[in-house]
């Protein structure tokens, strides 16, 4: 196929050549057109994509604006497809979201286009990360279509629109289509994967939040857990203890780097370190009860609960995603601060009233919820831990999760349960679909461990394309001021990496997979 000039493609750019837009039940709005000259963003370093120090250079596109609404839902949903004006690669990437927002997050759009996708992406019918605008049909009561919306069906349409304007804007089908998502965008790729199995040929679902109507109630676990004791650390303490863990297991793996391997095999101890002195400001304090229990309580499964009610982030991981603090002073009463979705979740979902106080929740009330008829209403909408995955391997598609073993968000052994639910089901899993455990990195990307950036999605198009399937997931640092400080290979699940015991620790051919 002969791609059209950048002069002619910019004179397609123009509502009236999106002439198939529409879906069954679905009212078209408005179709809107603009060409964008230029476009260069800097987005931030590991953002999904294939230049991992996060720059994209100028790229002329077309970006298409669609209107959609379902009619008696009173919903506006907003879709944009952006269409390179020169060199498309004849792929379609969908962008995901994050939190509680559904899509349309620049800087991983901007990636995707970097890499002359065409990119496709959604707000599900809100933008804003805050529940607010959309929760609530009125008081005390949920609105269900704004939740379809997020959970599944917006997202769906979404795809259809792409592939649509795709088609009428190059007068040809993408070869490929994509979707690429993080944390809540790790859901959403189950979630196709689940519902829709043939809407796309390869997924990657990272770090997904896929119990999502689970996780959005117990991670709140740690810090109600300090609320019924009525006590809660600094943060200072609560990081000298992540510290602390990480210098005391980092070794295990034969190799001093900054990073745990394999959490599972730390043995530390906090309550060894109770009353030691940590720097806290320009002072000392010393650590307290609070702390240690913070901690034990993030990091470990729930006492007298079943193991995934919460199965606990895993040691040496950094506690300030779910137990944030905030003290009056160094020395000063201090109080929890909880991550805005959890507490937003619990507000809107749970209580259904925005001015709800968090600190009147109990782990009981926690655990007692998780079996109520609401939430498991919710979850015929947004959860995504359905096993079988047949539809998408009898489709021909290809899915790739990594999750970073130090999440500081959403507990690795979530994923890696979901991969071994699907394995009891499909012995021949890895025919279709492939886990990945990533060393010291953190929710999505950062952190001490090396972490795949866009060289996940690169393995994945390999796989999809060349039937090249990944056994290691190439992972390299964050950049620092001279460029890359290391590089290490994220190997299938079951294997971790291991320095093969000579070479430069930095480069990737030193380590292998055991």
């Amino acid at each position: 196929m002969i791609l059209p000039t950048r002069a002619i493609a910019a004179a397609r750019c123009i509502p009236e050549i999106f002439t198939n837009a529409g879906l069954f039940g679905v009212q078209t709005v408005s179709i809107s057109t603009n060409v964008v000259t230029n476009w260069t963003v800097d987005a931030p370093p590991g953002t999904v994509g294939s230049d991992p120090s996060g720059h994209t250079a100028g790229i002329d596109f077309c970006n298409v604006s669609v209107a959609t609404s379902h009619p008696g839902w009173g919903d506006q949903i907003n879709t944009e497809v952006w269409l390179p004006l020169e060199n498309w690669n004849h792929r379609l990437q969908m962008s995901g979201g994050g939190g509680l927002v559904t899509g349309l997050l620049i800087p991983q759009m901007n990636m995707a286009l970097s890499d002359y996708y065409a990119v496709v992406s959604t707000d599900g019918g809100h933008y804003q990360d805050d529940p607010s605008t959309w929760a609530l049909a009125g008081p005390g009561n949920v609105n269900l279509y704004n939740l379809l919306d997020f959970s599944s069906l917006a997202l769906y349409e979404a795809a259809i629109i792409g592939k649509s304007v795709v088609n009428d804007f190059y007068s040809a089908p993408p070869e490929f289509s994509y979707f690429v998502g993080c944390s809540t965008g790790g859901r959403q790729g189950l979630m196709f994967a689940q519902r829709y199995p043939d809407v796309f040929d390869g997924i990657l679902a990272a770090a997904p939040a896929l119990r999502f109507n689970f996780a959005i109630i117990t991670g709140f676990y740690p810090l109600i857990m300090l609320l019924e004791e009525g006590i809660f650390p600094r943060q200072c303490e609560l990081d000298a203890l992540v510290q602390m863990a990480v210098r005391q297991c980092d070794p295990l793996d034969g190799v001093t780097d900054g990073i745990i391997s394999a959490p599972e095999l730390c043995e530390f101890d906090p309550y060894a370190f109770l009353g030691t002195p940590v720097p806290c400001g320009n002072t000392e304090v010393n650590l307290t009860y609070a702390a240690v229990l913070g901690v034990l309580t993030t990091w470990n499964p729930a006492l007298g609960f079943p193991t995934e009610f919460w199965p606990g982030l895993g040691t040496g991981s950094p506690v300030f995603g779910l137990l944030n603090t905030t003290c009056q002073s160094v020395l000063g009463e201090c109080d929890g601060v909880p991550f805005a979705p959890l507490e937003q979740w619990a507000q809107y979902f749970l209580k259904k009233d925005p001015r709800y106080d968090w600190h009147s929740l109990t782990v009981e009330e926690l655990y007692s919820f998780l079996s109520s008829p609401e939430n498991k209403l919710y979850e015929s909408f947004i959860a995504t831990n359905d096993p079988d995955l047949s539809g998408f391997r009898d489709a021909g598609g290809k899915m790739i999760t990594w999750h970073g073993l130090a999440d500081q968000y959403i507990p690795p052994n979530i994923s890696r349960a979901y991969y071994d639910s699907v394995t009891e089901l499909d012995s021949n899993v890895v025919d279709f679909y492939r886990y990945f455990q990533a060393p010291g990195v953190n929710h999505c990307g950062g952190g001490n461990g090396p972490y795949p950036l866009g060289l996940g999605l690169a393995s994945l198009v390999a796989w999809v394309e060349n039937g090249t399937p990944p056994d290691v997931l190439q992972a390299v640092s964050p950049p620092g001021p001279e460029g890359f400080e290391y590089q290490r290979p994220i190997c299938k699940y079951p294997y971790r990496a291991e320095y093969k015991g000579q070479g430069n620790l930095t480069q990737s051919e030193n380590w292998e997979c055991r």
